[in-house]
């Protein structure tokens, strides 16, 4: 009988957890149980490296121009890939959270697409402005950043741009690292209305909208670079072979 009242409880805890941010009665789970994975994969580093050796790793995957292929394991160490991808999967939670998402499928494929591309291109750095240019977009369109939130998430595809503008030309840091954000901002600004007017161009039949949309940015900018003689070379930077 104690186990069912203690089952009881939680069960009105989360009934009213849910009721105060507007979600679903089954959100609280789906959000405890995926900040649990992303938990274990953060900590799951503490294993490989000491926290110590954790902080330098991560400190060369930001500094990192991250275009692909790189593989943060050999950038930093193994223990700060797995720290970097559980903090990227808990900041795209919190996000969720925070603007009051409902945690169902699409959410949850972005959280683990980030999850998996942060061991090889995407860290808290090159992200957060791109999640800043939607942000100001939707304080543009007067909405919600919750409505705009799969291509912010998504959007963060092209953010090994800010990295290669921050870090990979050779500018001077006080010129790069503005000019890395702020191509950054301005891709996330774009990223909404394009990828809406780009559903007619392929008719539905490209599944990742955003992807489609982020590549075609992608080739915008690789094209605005080589006009400057600003060559991006192939990177091919993975375990046993740099």
């Amino acid at each position: 009988m104690e186990n069912w009242r203690w089952f009881r409880i939680l069960r009105r805890k989360n009934i009213e957890l849910a009721n105060d941010r507007g979600l679903k009665v089954d959100d609280p789970i789906k959000y405890a149980v995926i900040s649990f994975f992303a938990l274990l994969i953060l900590s799951s580093g503490f294993i490989f490296n000491t926290p110590a050796e954790i902080i330098t790793g991560l400190i060369q995957i930001l500094k990192s121009p991250s275009i692909l292929i790189t593989d943060y394991m050999v950038v930093g160490n193994i223990g700060a890939s797995f720290f970097n991808a559980g903090l990227l999967m808990l900041v795209t939670i919190a996000l969720a959270y925070r603007n009051n998402v409902h945690m169902n499928g699409p959410i949850i494929a972005a959280a683990f697409t980030i999850m998996g591309f942060a061991f090889f291109g995407k860290n808290v750095y090159n992200i957060i402005p791109i999640i800043l240019g939607v942000y100001l977009r939707a304080r543009y369109q007067k909405t919600v950043l919750g409505k705009l939130l799969l291509p912010a998430l998504f959007g963060t595809a092209l953010g090994p741009l800010v990295s290669q503008v921050s870090f990979g030309f050779g500018f001077e840091p006080y010129l790069a690292i503005p000019l890395g954000i702020g191509f950054g901002i301005v891709v996330g600004f774009i990223l909404p209305p394009l990828a809406n007017h780009f559903i007619p161009f392929h008719q539905g039949f490209n599944l990742y909208n955003i992807g489609f949309t982020a590549g075609m940015i992608g080739m915008l900018m690789m094209a605005i670079f080589r006009s400057f003689n600003l060559e991006t070379p192939v990177v091919f930077t993975c375990k046993g072979r740099v």
